[in-house]
């Protein structure tokens, strides 16, 4: 993700009164836990370029969006050859409706 200060991450279809796509609702509260995926959900709220990382959202800041392309591609090469980490899902959203009881 770059580090420019217009960059903001989201789900903005919601605004539109639509359901996130691509997985959203599936994938983004096991990236960045459940409270914070369901505050994007139900009310469009973006997320800066820092919070993202420091919440598992994105990988990685980039000071020069020139070089975002290249970090990318640098990223899924690495990632292709298991020397890249993938995102962790959030440790706290429980595995199981009985975890969720206990």
């Amino acid at each position: 993700v770059t580090a420019n200060k217009k960059t903001q991450l989201g789900v903005p279809e919601v605004m539109l009164g639509l359901l996130p796509g691509a997985g959203g609702t599936q994938r983004l509260p096991k990236l960045v836990g459940l409270q914070m995926a369901l505050d994007m959900c139900m009310t469009g709220k973006n997320i800066r370029p820092d919070k993202a990382v420091s919440t598992g959202l994105a990988n990685k800041l980039v000071d020069d969006p020139e070089k975002l392309r290249a970090v990318a591609v640098q990223c899924a090469r690495d990632l292709a050859d298991n020397k890249l980490q993938k995102a962790k899902p959030y440790s706290a959203f429980p595995k199981s409706a009985k975890e969720l009881l206990n």
